[in-house]
This record gives structure tokens, C-alpha cells and sequence, in this order.
């Protein structure tokens, strides 16, 4: 249902499956947002092909963070085409003006280090 929010959060390897569920969604049109965390741009699998997605399907939003960005990770591109948005850990309170955090319709998949989905598990609640 393309009036239900889809929202994917992924860090590290968790960016695998995650990225195989969007590919899927690629043509619902759907109001999708991305929210990845990576150590830096060395370690940030699949990058540009999101980066290119995001070029070509205006309803995806992306946003990364990365906790230590190289110097090339920084660049001057729009918003949503940039490589990285956030320098630390995954922070969903920088990105409440993107994420439709309160919105009891939303569907979230997520997908990372057990660790940090019991984190988001509870921002989430």
C-alpha cells in the first residue's frame, strides 16, 4: 500500500537483506526512508547503487551516518545523494524531520548487530 510509510534501518552487514527488501519495493512508489550506520565509506557496502537509486526514485530518502568518516567520504552533493549525512552512531532523533517516527501506520524493517536493533528496537517503542 503505497499510503503506508516504509522505513529500513540497517548497520554494518545488516545492509544485505535490507537492501534486497527495498529492491523489491522499488516500483510501489510508496513513501520509503533509508537510515544506514557504517564504520566509514571503506566499509559501506553497496553505497553507490543506493546513492544512484536514491538519483532516480525521488521517494526514496536516504540518510547514513558513519562512525568514523574518511576524508573522501565528505562531499558537497543535494541532500539525499551524499555519501554519508551523520558523523557517530545512529542517532533517529537527527533525522525526526525525515522519519515518520510517530506514525502508527509505519512499517520498519531492520537489520544489524544484535546490539544495536535491541537499540532501535527501544527508540522505536
Amino acid at each position: 500500500d503505497p499510503s503506508v510509510p516504509v522505513v529500513f534501518l540497517s548497520a554494518g552487514v545488516g545492509i544485505t537483506p535490507t537492501l534486497s527488501m527495498l529492491e523489491s519495493l522499488s516500483n510501489t512508489g510508496g513513501s520509503v526512508t533509508w537510515l544506514h550506520a557504517s564504520k566509514s565509506g571503506k566499509t559501506h557496502a553497496y553505497r553507490q547503487n543506493l546513492i544512484s537509486l536514491a538519483e532516480r526514485k525521488p521517494w526514496l530518502t536516504r540518510r547514513v551516518w558513519y562512525e568514523n568518516p574518511d576524508l573522501e567520504d565528505h562531499d558537497s552533493r543535494q541532500t539525499n545523494l551524499k555519501r554519508f549525512h551523520f558523523k557517530g552512531l545512529m542517532d533517529l532523533s537527527q533525522v525526526e524531520d525525515v522519519v515518520p517516527l510517530h506514525n502508527d501506520k509505519t512499517i520498519y524493517y531492520f537489520c544489524g548487530p544484535a546490539a544495536w536493533m535491541e537499540k532501535v528496537m527501544k527508540t522505536l517503542q
